[in-house]
């Protein structure tokens, strides 16, 4: 069920997994310049710790300054600056009701994105006896 902690992670799955059979689109990419500067900068922005852990904050819920702050154990100032820089890429979306705003992911692709890299950090590393058996 997507509403469970546990149908979440399989909507994430599911959506790496829609990635990975469309991996054999990746060879015919091309990365100009241009976008290889942007790219490169979107890396660059992720960099930090902290932003990292605002973006997982607003992966799939909807939150507002304080308490994003309150979940990752920063002041709001900070937590707003994060926020910011984090909008101004593209990876969260800003939602106004009243007099506060709201955050969370802009799209399924920030969400996935963040996901299998927090996937593949917490994965354990590969055996390299068993890449070269096989």
């Amino acid at each position: 069920m997507a509403g469970t902690p546990g149908g979440q992670n399989q909507i994430f799955k599911k959506m790496s997994i829609h990635f990975m059979v469309e991996w054999h689109d990746v060879p015919s990419l091309r990365l100009g310049e241009d976008r290889a500067i942007a790219l490169a900068e979107i890396f660059q922005m992720l960099g930090s710790p902290n932003r990292l852990r605002v973006a997982v904050a607003c992966l799939s819920v909807t939150l507002c300054v304080g308490d994003v702050a309150e979940r990752v154990g920063l002041s709001t100032a900070l937590v707003s600056h994060h926020l910011r820089v984090l909008r101004a890429a593209r990876f969260l979306v800003a939602r106004k009701r009243g007099k506060q705003v709201f955050y969370v992911a802009t799209d399924d692709r920030v969400r996935c994105i963040i996901t299998d890299m927090v996937e593949h950090v917490i994965e354990p590393p590969a055996d390299p006896e068993e890449e070269n058996n096989g």
